[in-house]
């Protein structure tokens, strides 16, 4: 998750805030993405990099793929310069989280679809080429893999007790007379460690100087009581980022996976849908 202003509640105020954020995120995928294209392509790729078939049920069909491009992937890293490797690597895991964001915002937006295209674009050239490392921790093996975890529509929601006191006075918000959202004339001063005008604790604002301010609601005091899974949670980016995986001790993996050598292929080919709970 990241700091700032709790998302609208759902209504046309919410939906503007999804699609503005969601379309912000696409973007920033689809920047580094090309970015990345340029460079394999200038390396000698003889295609687009990306995936051809997004989704299928077919377990047989879906590992034959995945298969086929670790081969592939594998060919084309070894021909590859050093020093367009290390150019790839953070714009491809840019493009990677900026999608998962995207796909964050947009799922219940037309544009899920390209947000969906454009994870599994950059989780194969990612893990293709750095590849998706399952990670053994206290007797449990756990993966982080973009495609994996973006599939289980599944995010967190928290219950809260708050406290709001006004930005423009200090005082319990059902106690003042300003009106949130309205503009006032206000002098900057530092009000437990923030600015009067901004509530930001560093900025340019002039101590003793008036500024005009726009009343706003200031969560103090917040104590949380417990996490809830939800199908779509106030904050589109409260999701799980970790998850952990099965493998059998009789599998012939199970040991190079204890030893740190195995890889999660989920991300090298088609995925078989999403899951998610029922919606709250």
């Amino acid at each position: 998750m990241q700091p700032g202003l709790i998302p609208p509640a759902p209504g046309p105020l919410r939906d503007r805030y999804l699609k503005e954020r969601g379309l912000e995120s696409l973007e920033r995928a689809d920047r580094a993405f090309w970015a990345v294209d340029r460079l394999l392509t200038g390396s000698g790729l003889q295609r687009p990099p990306g995936i051809d078939l997004l989704e299928t049920s077919d377990d047989i069909l879906r590992r034959q793929i995945q298969l086929r491009a670790r081969e592939e992937w594998i060919e084309l890293r070894d021909g590859l310069d050093p020093q367009v490797l290390d150019q790839i690597e953070p714009l491809i895991r840019r493009s990677e989280i900026a999608a998962v964001e995207a796909l964050n915002y947009l799922e219940d937006h037309e544009l899920a679809g390209r947000a969906h295209a454009a994870i599994h674009n950059a989780s194969v050239v990612r893990s293709g080429l750095y590849g998706c490392p399952i990670v053994f921790e206290e007797g449990v093996f756990w993966t982080n893999c973009s495609v994996r975890i973006s599939h289980w529509r599944i995010g967190l929601s928290a219950g809260l007790t708050v406290d709001f006191v006004c930005s423009i006075c200090g005082d319990p918000v059902e106690d003042c007379d300003h009106a949130m959202g309205a503009s006032y004339e206000v002098i900057a001063k530092a009000r437990s460690g923030r600015c009067t005008v901004c509530s930001e604790e560093a900025c340019e604002h002039e101590l003793g100087q008036p500024y005009i301010a726009t009343a706003r609601r200031d969560a103090r005091n917040v104590t949380p009581r417990e996490i809830s899974f939800v199908s779509r949670p106030r904050y589109p980016l409260a999701r799980v980022y970790e998850m952990t995986v099965e493998i059998d001790e009789q599998d012939p993996a199970y040991q190079f996976a204890v030893r740190g050598l195995a890889d999660c292929d989920a991300c090298l080919g088609p995925c078989d849908g999403f899951s998610s709970l029922p919606r709250n």
